[in-house]
Parts: structure tokens; C-alpha cells; sequence
């Protein structure tokens, strides 16, 4: 991903790994260029293979995937031709990384009613939240009666996310609630939605077509 890098931490928890933080680097600046808000982190990996033991807690360099590229074009999109310095943040509905054996929405629903996985994924602080210039809505629109944990995520998230008063953008879907995922399953519509998204941030977050 020319000079991107993308870093995470892993953490082992009842049998179960959770990708508690990562990002996107520009360089070797820590300012916040901006930030994305996921459903979850997916399969990925760390760079080295490493395993995640009983308790374990580690950090590093993570395996670049489409999903990766897909949001280094629209934040390199979004800057234009300006040299980038800093970081992009990755936050999720919720950290639990996929597994192969069940849908993670509904292994989340579980696990979100045990006492200490909750702590996991709190939601970062308003000052925190103020630290990046925008963040961009993007967990998907699966919706489902039976996700009430996952519904009360997203009404949390985006009261504390209102409450901070950061910009936000994203491609709403029509229900009112959800966004469009930034790497669609269509290839043929990955390169649209970019498009769509970088038009939204221009009107949402610049207060301008861009013109």
C-alpha cells in the first residue's frame, strides 16, 4: 500500500480473539488524519503469524487485504494531493474478530451479556473522539430483530459520537440506521461507492461540493 502501514492490537479472551485498536500510518506523525467506525475487524492478522495465547495481549504490523487499500484510496482521495503525516484510527461495533465456525454477529450476542467482554470494547471518551477531524460510518447495513446487543451498540455509539460533536459521513442506508460497507462484495461497485463517499465527505464534512 505504497508507504501505508497498518498496525493492532490482539487480545485473547474466553477462547476468542478481539482486535481492541489499529490503524492506517502515513509516516511517523501521531495526529489523527481521520477515523473509520467498522462492525468488526474481519480475519485479519499480524504481519509476523504470531499466535494469540490464553490471556495474551499483543501488538504489531497487520496483514494488508482489499479492505486495507479500500480505505487508504478514499482518505488519500479525500486529502488530494496533500503529502500525508499521521494516522487513520479503525474503531468497530465491536472487536471480536471473525471466526470460521459461527457468524460473529450472533456469537457477539453471546458474548456481549459476559461481564468482562463488554470492558473490551468500550467506547473511546469525547476526548478522544475530538482528537480526529472526521470520522466515516461504515458497518454494514445486515440488520436483524434478534441483534438487540448490536442495536444498543449503534445507538451508543453514535449518541457518544453526536455528543462529541465530531463530523461525521457515511452512505446511509435507506432503513435510517445503518451505512454502507466501504468494500462492497460487487467489484464492480467498490469503485462507486468510493466516489459516492468522497462526494458525502465533501458536502458533510467541508460544507461544500468540493467546487
Amino acid at each position: 500500500m505504497n508507504n501505508v502501514k497498518a498496525f493492532g492490537q490482539f487480545e485473547e479472551r474466553r477462547g476468542y480473539v478481539f482486535r481492541t485498536s489499529a490503524y492506517l500510518q502515513w509516516g511517523s506523525s501521531t495526529k489523527s488524519l481521520g477515523a473509520f467506525l467498522f462492525l468488526n475487524p474481519g480475519r485479519t492478522e499480524l504481519l509476523t503469524g504470531a499466535l494469540i495465547g490464553v490471556g495474551e495481549v499483543l501488538f504489531g504490523e497487520v496483514k494488508v487485504d482489499l479492505m486495507m487499500e479500500q480505505k487508504r484510496k478514499l482518505v488519500e482521495r479525500i486529502y488530494g494531493n496533500e503529502k500525508l503525516e499521521g494516522r487513520v484510527h479503525l474503531y468497530y461495533l465491536f472487536s471480536l474478530r471473525n471466526t470460521i465456525e459461527q457468524d460473529p454477529i450472533d456469537l457477539f450476542e453471546v458474548l456481549a451479556k459476559l461481564s468482562d467482554v463488554p470492558v473490551i470494547d468500550a467506547i473511546p471518551s469525547m476526548e478522544e473522539l475530538r482528537t480526529h477531524p472526521w470520522i466515516c460510518k461504515c458497518w454494514g447495513i445486515n440488520s436483524n430483530p434478534n441483534w438487540k446487543q448490536l442495536s444498543a451498540r449503534k445507538q451508543e455509539w453514535t449518541k457518544q459520537l453526536e455528543d462529541a460533536g465530531i463530523p461525521m459521513f457515511g452512505k446511509p442506508h435507506r432503513n435510517g440506521i445503518d451505512y454502507f460497507h466501504i468494500l462492497p462484495h460487487l467489484k464492480t461497485t467498490q469503485q462507486e461507492l468510493l466516489d459516492d463517499l468522497v462526494e458525502i465527505y465533501r458536502k458533510e464534512v467541508q460544507g461544500s461540493d468540493g467546487v
